[in-house]
């Protein structure tokens, strides 16, 4: 039964490795693509929810305190991303390691989204009522995929 349940656990490991290598966690910046482009897309959002300039510079300071945090999380999770895959690559899988690894990518995992939601909430004291509804509908807008929300709407602007 200990065999069995030896096999089970190194078999998700093997899969969770594959996954590591292959797709979000390959190394590559999560942060960048989605933060650092709603960090950038300022002048569209200027023009989308009609930002007043007072708006903007705010919105710039709160882009420019939160880029170097996004920076950090991404700096830390690199190296444990780089570990993890060591560990995995051993003749002698060391399922106690693998896990703690697995658990502290885990927790950075959490800090960053927590962090993603702060800076989220921070852009919002800066909008008015009617721009945060209008952001919300373009967030929703692209059938339900994950984009940037400054999707053409059905009049083409």
């Amino acid at each position: 039964m200990k065999l069995h349940k030896m096999l089970i656990t190194i078999s998700f490991l093997l899969i969770a490795s594959l996954a590591f290598a292959e797709g979000k966690y390959s190394g590559k910046s999560d942060y960048s693509n989605k933060h650092m482009k709603f960090m950038n897309d300022l002048d569209k959002m200027q023009t989308k929810l009609n930002l007043t300039n007072n708006q903007v510079n705010n919105i710039k300071k709160v882009n420019s305190n939160y880029e170097p945090k996004f920076q950090e999380q991404h700096k830390k999770m690199n190296p444990l991303r780089v570990e993890l895959k060591q560990l995995m690559r051993e003749e002698n899988l060391d399922t106690k390691k693998i896990r703690a690894k697995l658990v502290e990518i885990s927790n950075i995992e959490v800090d960053r989204k927590m962090l993603a939601i702060e800076y989220r909430m921070e852009i919002q004291k800066n909008l008015t009522p009617d721009q945060k509804k209008q952001l919300a509908e373009r967030k929703k807008s692209g059938d339900g995929k994950k984009g940037d929300g400054w999707k053409k709407d059905k009049k083409g602007k």
